[in-house]
């Protein structure tokens, strides 16, 4: 399998972020990252056997154990060796009910389409990276950061860099809600301003005449005790 095909395999990665050792990185590089070191040069092998001894780029080091879930002795299928002692439910659930045999297994896993949509289950179940030990134990992914770029678009709607989570690796964002420029908020119609019923003031009476009458009568007494009082 060549780095093209990968590439195109890697679609199915969700286009969110990740919080690596390396800073915050779109998964889709990382996911391909690790496949180069999974896979030499980006191939579809298998791994894993049955009773070899490894030692990771750590110093942590074993021997791979028996298990039923094995395919002419290997445990690990396709470009981002999906184990099937771990995984082989998942795989019988993506693949269909009667792929249940080790080796039907192997052979729907080294479809790199169908590998990658595995992964992307895998890296979507809570551990996120850390079920890949060429993760975990060593840093030779990160080599491997340029080719996985060319796997993320230029301009991918609705993803924008989230602050990592402190103490966490690999741990999966969800992309963020593109903010939205001023001015483009629909806005509501205006209505009708609202009118207010203002009350007529009635100005008080004295014996049922107005104020101005009760004044004209006023100034006319005054008047007259004027005359008289001459």
């Amino acid at each position: 399998m060549a780095l093209s095909d990968v590439l195109a395999a890697s679609q199915a990665f969700p286009t969110t972020l990740v919080s690596t050792s390396a800073g915050t990185l779109p998964l889709r590089a990382v996911m391909v990252a690790l496949a180069g070191v999974e896979n030499p040069n980006w191939g579809n092998q298998a791994g894993d056997r049955i009773g070899a001894h490894y030692v990771l780029a750590d110093g942590t080091s074993g021997t791979i154990a028996y298990t039923p879930w094995n395919c002419n002795g290997y445990t690990a299928w396709g470009t981002w060796q999906i184990s099937l002692p771990t995984w082989h439910e998942l795989v019988t659930q993506l693949a269909g009910s009667t792929v249940t045999d080790p080796c039907a297994m192997a052979q729907w896993l080294s479809d790199y389409t169908h590998n990658a949509q595995t992964a992307a289950h895998i890296v979507g179940n809570g551990d996120g990276l850390s079920n890949w030990s060429s993760y975990t134990h060593s840093n030779e992914w990160k080599q491997y950061i340029s080719q996985g770029m060319q796997a993320v678009p230029t301009a991918t709607p609705g993803l924008m860099v989230a602050p990592p989570v402190s103490g966490q690796s690999g741990i999966l964002f969800q992309p963020s809600q593109p903010t939205q420029p001023l001015g483009s908020q629909p806005t509501q119609p205006l209505g009708a301003p609202p009118t207010f019923t203002i009350p007529s003031l009635q100005a008080p009476t004295l014996f049922g005449l107005k104020p101005t009458t009760l004044l004209g009568l006023g100034l006319a007494a005054v008047g007259v005790g004027y005359l008289f009082s001459r």
